[in-house]
């Protein structure tokens, strides 16, 4: 090939020297290895942002730890917002030992009267009860509730 052929592919005028025409495949070259480099920097930082949203569900019990490694790779696969997404659509495990006690807190203790903080937390067969015995108490639950006083 020609000098001038070649000075015309990479750009430059046909009366390019040959000393232009190398400083032109040198910057090639460096602008190909920092395309490399760039790759692989935005590669690791993907990898970062799933690796962080994959953790970030194992701790909020979206996931469990031995699921790990298979959503990581899902992320690869399918990018970060995808990810996000599907993991954004999964509800935490409810823990065993707070479904318990949960339903033990609503007991009051033996002769230990409960107190609520709003109407919609008494239950339904204690509502009757606390309207007729105890009206200052349901018109303080009402009001908290509904934000308005109850004419009872």
């Amino acid at each position: 090939m020609e000098l001038k052929t070649i000075a015309l592919k990479l750009g430059l005028p046909e009366t390019a020297d040959e000393t232009a025409v190398l400083a032109k495949v040198t910057e090639l070259q460096a602008a190909a290895t920092e395309n490399e480099q760039l790759k692989k920097d935005k590669a690791g930082l993907e990898l970062t942002q799933v690796t962080s949203a994959v953790e970030l569900a194992i701790r909020e019990n979206r996931l469990t730890e031995d699921k790990k490694e298979h959503f990581i790779n899902l992320g690869k696969t399918i990018g970060i917002d995808s990810l996000k997404a599907t993991l954004d659509a999964m509800s935490p495990r409810a823990r065993l030992s707070k479904t318990v006690n949960s339903s033990s807190d609503t007991t009051p203790v033996s002769g230990e009267a409960k107190t609520y903080t709003k109407l919609s937390e008494v239950p339904e067969e204690e509502l009757l009860k606390l309207r007729k015995d105890n009206p200052g108490e349901y018109r303080r639950l009402y009001k908290s509730e509904y934000g308005m006083d109850c004419n009872i």
